[in-house]
């Protein structure tokens, strides 16, 4: 522990650092906010990043979706278990995931 800065002290003046994983994250983002089905939010908490997304009209269910470099790439995956949703570039086919994911009918 500092002496300088309190035991809970926080640092609301700095702008959150931009990097690799939230900008895919952002990208992820405001394709989910474009469409008129589903709602986005970016959320950050501990230094972790994640979009959380739920559907309109459905019953209250969501799911949180991170982003991770593996295999000398960047995936979007599931925040609860890291498994793979789809490349970054498929900002499309992971949304498609998402979508059958809420809807309840992925095999």
């Amino acid at each position: 522990m500092s002496f300088d800065r309190g035991r809970h002290a926080a640092t609301t003046d700095r702008p959150t650092p931009h990097n690799r994983r939230r900008e895919h994250l952002a990208a992820l983002h405001a394709a989910i906010q474009v469409r008129p089905d589903m709602d986005g939010r970016l959320v950050q908490q501990r230094g972790v990043s994640w979009v959380n997304v739920s559907r309109y009209g459905k019953p209250r269910r969501a799911v949180n979706v991170s982003c991770d470099y593996r295999n000398g790439g960047w995936w979007f995956c599931w925040l609860a278990d890291g498994s793979p949703i789809a490349r970054v570039e498929d900002v499309a086919g992971c949304i498609d995931r998402l979508t059958r994911e809420l809807n309840g009918t992925v095999t």
